[in-house]
C-alpha cells in the first residue's frame, strides 16, 4: 500500500474519513450487496449503473487492501482506473455525484448493523451475510422467488 504522504494515500485517506469508522473491510461484504454479479462487472461495459457499481467496488477493494493494481485485476481493469473510481466516490463524497453516493451508502447501510454485533472477523462474517441476505430479500423482491 502507498505511504500516507503521496496523493494516493491522502485521497484513500479523505474516504476513509468520510466513512463510518470500521475495524475491516472485505469484499465479500461488496458482493453480498452489489445486484450486480461480477462477471458483469468485469465486463467492458459503460452502462451508468454497471460503471459506478465497479467504481464503489474498486473503492471497496482499496479499503480492503488491496494494491491499486490488484484492485484493478479483481474488475479487469487497470491502476489508473482505480484512482480514477477513487476520485469519483470523494467527488461522490463531496456531494457532486448524488447517485454515486446512493450506490456507496447501500452498500453501507447494509453492513453497518454488522459493527455493533461482531468483535472479530469470522462473526462478522456471519453475522453480515446472515443479516445482509435478510435486508436483500426485503429490498428486492426478485430475491425471495429464489
Amino acid at each position: 500500500m502507498a505511504q500516507i504522504g503521496t496523493h494516493y494515500g491522502r485521497k484513500l485517506s479523505y474516504i476513509k474519513g468520510k466513512l463510518p469508522r470500521r475495524k475491516f473491510y472485505t469484499m465479500h461484504e461488496f458482493f453480498l450487496v452489489c445486484p450486480c454479479s461480477h462477471e458483469s462487472l468485469k465486463e467492458a461495459n459503460r452502462l451508468r449503473q454497471l460503471m459506478q457499481w465497479r467504481q464503489v467496488g474498486m473503492v471497496w477493494a482499496t479499503l480492503s487492501g488491496f494494491s491499486l493494481t490488484e484492485a484493478g485485476k479483481l474488475f479487469n481493469k487497470n491502476h489508473a482506473t482505480v484512482i480514477h473510481s477513487q476520485e469519483m466516490v470523494k467527488l461522490a463524497l463531496e456531494g457532486y455525484h448524488p447517485e454515486l453516493l446512493d450506490k456507496l451508502n447501500e452498500v453501507l447501510e447494509c453492513i453497518e448493523i454488522t459493527n455493533a454485533h461482531a468483535n472479530d472477523y469470522n462473526t462478522a462474517l456471519i453475522i453480515s451475510a446472515r443479516r445482509i441476505e435478510n435486508l436483500l430479500k426485503n429490498r428486492y423482491k426478485r430475491l425471495n422467488q429464489i
